[in-house]
């Protein structure tokens, strides 16, 4: 095998490594977005049912047990919203990762043509840390996560006066989302 077959076979298998890699970054993203929408969907319907529960005049369960029904179901939406932001960490990681190795391939064809491709540079901050406050999916399910952690607050402060009230829901609030974005910071250190 000649040198020009050599160099063909190993810019042909860049070429392919690089579109596998981009084609499961995007599968990775997509996965990523319907575990999002799917948590939010499955928010909405459980807030409707208990709306549709709490204000039924029919009387199908005792008033005192949908408190109860309530609380279990918070705390189902928290617990699956924990994993799910478990899964978003885990998702950009994996992100980070095939940006990564396509970033390799790109340097590996820069250097073989320096001249023409010296300035190309698509992500200029791909090697940098991932940050919060930047409206992604993580932080999107942590406050998600950190209202349904006020609404389990609330609900165990409901005999409080109305702005004790408020003020246990803002505070369970704001420590569930500072918890999680320590956690997520941590995560992203690692």
């Amino acid at each position: 095998m000649g040198e020009t077959n050599q160099e063909h076979f190993a810019i042909d298998f860049l070429l392919e490594e690089y579109k596998n890699l981009a084609v499961s970054f995007w599968k990775n993203e997509e996965t990523g977005e319907k575990r999002v929408n799917f948590f939010i969907t499955l928010v909405t319907a459980v807030i409707a049912a208990l709306i549709a529960l709490a204000t039924n005049d029919k009387g199908y369960l005792p008033r005192e047990t949908i408190p109860l029904i309530t609380i279990f179901s918070l705390v189902g939406l928290l617990l699956f919203g924990i994993f799910t932001l478990l899964r978003m960490i885990r998702r950009n990681r994996v992100t980070d990762e095939y940006k990564k190795a396509m970033g390799t391939i790109r340097d590996i064809f820069k250097k073989f043509d320096y001249q023409r491709l010296k300035d190309y540079d698509p992500f200029k901050d791909k090697r940098k840390k991932r940050k919060l406050g930047r409206g992604g999916l993580v932080e999107t399910v942590a406050l998600i996560n950190s209202l349904i952690f006020a609404a389990i607050v609330t609900m165990f402060a409901i005999s409080l006066p109305i702005y004790k009230i408020g003020l246990c829901a803002l505070g369970g609030f704001i420590i569930a989302l500072t918890v999680q974005f320590v956690f997520v910071l941590i995560s992203y250190n690692k």
